[in-house]
């Protein structure tokens, strides 16, 4: 008698052990990392000329973008990465440098404006 009450003893406590351990942990288990986030999500970026001076071939960031803005007209630059600061700026036929313009890239379609040289 005195073995089969130390095994219900035992298995009691166990079950409690168990009871315990599921209201700590809780029945998933261990608690799951966040998921990686994708990479940064490209955006675009218009550029606008706003002045008859205003015209030439659009850089971003000192690279080409192979778009030709005409004065008082707008193209629209694809894969820009979002949430960056870019510097913009146009360079015209004869090899003239426009001012920079500085934007940071906040959505899926920023624009940018030359309201002069």
């Amino acid at each position: 008698m005195k073995k089969v009450s130390s095994l219900v003893l035992l298995v009691m406590a166990g079950a409690l052990v168990l009871i315990a351990s599921l209201l700590v942990m809780g029945c998933g288990g261990t608690a799951q990392p966040p998921a990686q986030t994708s990479a940064p999500m490209a955006c675009s970026l218009r550029v606008i000329s706003s002045c008859p001076l205003c015209f030439g071939n659009v850089y971003v960031n000192g690279f080409p973008t192979g778009e030709y803005l005409i004065a008082w007209g707008s193209v629209t630059i694809h894969n820009v990465p979002c949430g960056q600061t870019v510097s913009v700026y146009m360079i015209d036929e004869n090899g003239f440098v426009s001012h920079t313009e500085y934007v940071r890239v906040t959505g899926p379609d920023t624009l940018v404006n030359f309201t002069y040289w």
